[in-house]
């Protein structure tokens, strides 16, 4: 209901993220290509992405692949050596809550 807090509030921020420069999710494209391709069309750009899954590596290994229902669209050494390369201060960082099945 239109002056309700919660409502204000999760309208105001669907309205920030369609004036957002670029939208990013924790899901790849082989799964959700058709709702990746609704969201290009209605933001009117192609600045949509899939980065996951993303997790840590494990065993400090920064090679190896992470896997967790299926492929990252970047392997996880590339995205480092990326974010190495970049200055100080230069880059967002996005957390995704990362939850495990037990």
């Amino acid at each position: 209901m239109e002056g309700d807090p919660e409502h204000e509030f999760f309208r105001n921020g669907m309205l920030a993220n369609n004036e957002s420069w670029c939208v990013v999710f924790n899901s790849f494209t082989k799964l959700e290509q058709v709702y990746i391709d609704h969201i290009k069309k209605e933001m009117g750009h192609d600045r949509v992405w899939a980065v996951g899954p993303l997790l840590p590596p494990k065993d400090d290994d920064l090679i190896g692949p992470t896997n967790c229902s299926g492929s990252s669209a970047v392997p996880a050494h590339e995205v480092m050596t990326w974010l190495d390369g970049k200055a100080d201060d230069s880059v967002v960082y996005v957390c995704f809550d990362n939850w495990v099945l037990g």
